[in-house]
């Protein structure tokens, strides 16, 4: 789907009496995100030739859109997902477990019954780290002091201390931490505030991200679960104001997994283990927790990966890692964030060229550590077969401008990868020896 025009954004709430939806101004249609009180149960896209939209007509679009979410809330045994192959086909979103969706016809005050609450008393750390961007930075603090319940502490990791702007934002937070990392890369700023920290609970957000404010309650909810040790939540778009941000969210499926709870644990990895396991299906690192006990069993997050390093896909590393020594991630779609997705054109192109050399040296580090030839068969027959069917169905130059871009990445992951691995200049990711949050 490609599209020339912005999309409105709206956020329609069930809890509350329908209302009219008027035709949006100047825009080619609308993205509806229908909630349940604090729970996000589905969306629908919206052309703009179809509005106004009565009372009736929103109630019909919601029901279709909502019930996979109610339905799974409904399930006394919850949602598993299906073989990571048929993620790919959208005929095959729903799973035989939801043949029966009887709940949608009860009333959907039951809803809020089946949405159990998490403890409060888990102490949580909330790291943001950033880079030259102060603008963003204050929306993102200004979002966090609204979170209800509150973090331990939040800590901003600076990754340019040697300019001021972002100390100067975080010194109008005077419940905020700053720290500085001198050393360049999103990893390296990830693991200085891990190592700072002293939450039985470290969740991550990004700098250009807004929280919902009951976001750590989702956090919490997940970690609550004893054979869960990570998690990751729902990001929403913020806004779909550009091609460029439409084309992330709907041609690149955005960063949104969906309005379902979903387990990944040894069963999604060993099924995939010989084609390579999709792990950037887990979530976004825009919105991922973690028990302090798997740093001190894993390590931290490996420093060749990352913004400022590969690119990117030092998450999607550090989940195959988990999942490798047998832990569990829990997707929690309560937790949720909206994202400011890439706005230019130039910028969405640089973000796939970096995201493509990120996760082609990931596929690298993988086989590196594990020795899990699926990783290999990726990156060797399935992605160059998968960029010569996109080249041959993409007439427009654009299109293939873009392609390129992602090709290029995907052969400037080979040259870091090699380049960050021999031994005159690699350092080893620092280990995790953390503090006991009980002496700090």
């Amino acid at each position: 789907m490609s599209v020339p025009h912005r999309w409105e954004v709206i956020q329609v709430r069930l809890d509350k009496p329908l209302r009219p939806i008027s035709a949006p101004w100047n825009a080619a249609g609308a993205f509806l995100v229908f909630w349940w009180k604090d729970t996000p149960l589905g969306h629908a896209l919206i052309q703009a030739g179809e509005f106004p939209l009565n009372e009736a007509e929103v109630q019909r679009r919601a029901s279709r859109a909502i019930t996979p979410a109610v339905g799974n809330y409904s399930l006394a045994n919850g949602f598993k997902p299906p073989l990571p192959g048929l993620w790919q086909d959208p005929s095959h979103h729903l799973s035989p477990t939801l043949e029966s969706l009887a709940a949608l016809g009860r009333p959907l005050e039951n809803l809020a019954t089946k949405v159990p609450r998490a403890s409060r008393d888990v102490s949580v750390s909330v790291i943001v780290c950033t880079r030259r961007r102060p603008e963003p930075l204050r929306r993102c603090l200004t979002a966090l002091r609204q979170l209800d319940p509150s973090p331990a502490e939040t800590i901003v990791v600076d990754n340019a201390p040697e300019e001021r702007s972002t100390l100067a934002v975080v010194e109008a937070f005077d419940e905020v931490i700053y720290w500085p990392e001198f050393a360049a890369g999103l990893s390296r700023a990830r693991n200085s505030g891990i190592l700072r920290s002293s939450g039985e609970i470290v969740a991550f957000t990004d700098d250009d991200v807004l929280v919902h404010p009951r976001w750590l309650l989702g956090v919490r909810q997940a970690l609550s679960q004893d054979a869960s040790f990570g998690m990751t939540g729902l990001v929403l778009a913020a806004e779909l104001e550009t091609e460029s941000q439409i084309r992330f969210e709907f041609d690149f499926d955005g960063f949104n997994r969906g309005y379902r709870p979903i387990t990944f644990d040894s069963f999604f990895f060993n099924s995939a283990l010989n084609r390579g396991v999709p792990v950037w299906r887990v979530g976004a690192g825009a919105n991922m927790a973690f028990r302090r006990e798997v740093f001190r069993r894993i390590g931290l997050f490996d420093e060749r990966l990352g913004a400022g390093a590969a690119g990117c896909s030092e998450d999607s590393e550090f989940w195959y890692r988990m999942l490798a020594a047998g832990m569990s991630i829990a997707y929690e779609p309560r937790a949720v964030v909206w994202h400011s997705h890439r706005a230019d054109r130039d910028a969405f192109r640089s973000q796939m060229t970096q995201y493509m050399r990120g996760h082609v040296a990931a596929l690298l580090v993988q086989f590196e550590k594990h020795r899990h030839l699926g990783n290999l068969r990726r990156l060797i027959a399935e992605l160059p077969h998968y960029y010569f069917q996109r080249l041959k169905r993409m007439p427009l130059k654009g299109d293939r401008d873009l392609v390129l871009s992602e090709l290029l990445g995907y052969a400037w992951g080979f040259v870091t990868y090699c380049r960050q691995s021999l031994p005159s200049v690699f350092t080893p990711p620092r280990r995790a020896h953390l503090p006991d949050p009980t002496s700090i």
